[in-house]
This record gives structure tokens, C-alpha cells and sequence, in this order.
């Protein structure tokens, strides 16, 4: 997906999206009434990765399902741009603290946990039922 995609988008409440290799950067900012967005995998697509601000301002964003088979990557800076600085995962740009759960495949509860990344967000990592 374009970066700025569907930026601003006013009416956009719930998004799905099957098959997506990358989420890129501002893909969905500001999309004020954005609540839930559900990621899949269907049949044995490769991997997906999330940019920098994807979901940027989306404050009313409560619910992340990430129905994958694999631990959902998270680009950096340096990957984005290109440049030596800040190679570290983004911190709370991609997901923000007002997210009230973060939904994923039992399988994968505990990687997510585990990860030094979504790991920070353990507390609201549950499985999808």
C-alpha cells in the first residue's frame, strides 16, 4: 500500500486487509474515526511489515487483530529512509497506548509477548478467539 493511501480518510471505521506484503508509512493517518483493523495471511503469503506511522493519529484505534502466521514485522527509521540514524524499532508510533487489544493467533501469543518490540504491549496481547 501507497504511503498517505488513505490518509485522512473521514468515514473509514474498520479495515481488513488480506495479502499485504507492507503497510507503508502514513497508510492510514489521521483517519479520525479508524477503530479496528484486522490483518491476514490467507494460504502461505510471505510476510508483513508495518512503517513508521501507519496508523499515525488514528486515536480512536482500539482494536489490532493480526491473524497471521508469523510475528508481524515493524520497519525502522533507517529502513525507511535510508539513513544510519536510529535503527531501533519504533516506540509507541505504529501502535498507540489507548489500543485495547491487540488480538493474534494462539500459536503466536507467546512470540508476540516475547518480542522486543510488541512485547512492550504484552499486557493487552491476547489470542483471537
Amino acid at each position: 500500500m501507497y504511503d498517505c493511501a488513505f490518509a485522512t480518510c473521514r468515514s473509514l471505521k474498520n479495515v481488513s486487509i488480506g495479502n499485504c506484503a507492507i503497510i507503508t508509512n502514513y497508510c492510514f493517518a489521521q483517519c479520525e474515526e479508524l477503530r479496528e483493523v484486522t490483518l491476514r495471511q490467507k494460504g502461505t503469503y510471505g510476510e508483513l511489515t508495518l512503517y513508521p506511522g501507519a496508523f499515525g493519529s488514528c486515536y480512536r484505534l482500539s482494536k489490532i487483530t493480526l491473524d497471521l502466521s508469523f510475528v508481524c514485522s515493524l520497519a525502522t527509521y533507517s529502513q525507511l529512509y535510508d539513513t544510519p540514524f536510529k535503527s531501533t524499532p519504533i516506540e509507541g508510533y505504529t501502535v498507540y497506548s489507548q489500543v485495547g487489544g491487540i488480538y493474534v493467533r494462539p500459536s503466536l501469543l507467546s512470540a508476540y509477548k516475547n518480542d522486543s518490540y510488541w512485547g512492550k504491549f504484552s499486557s493487552i496481547i491476547k489470542q483471537i478467539t
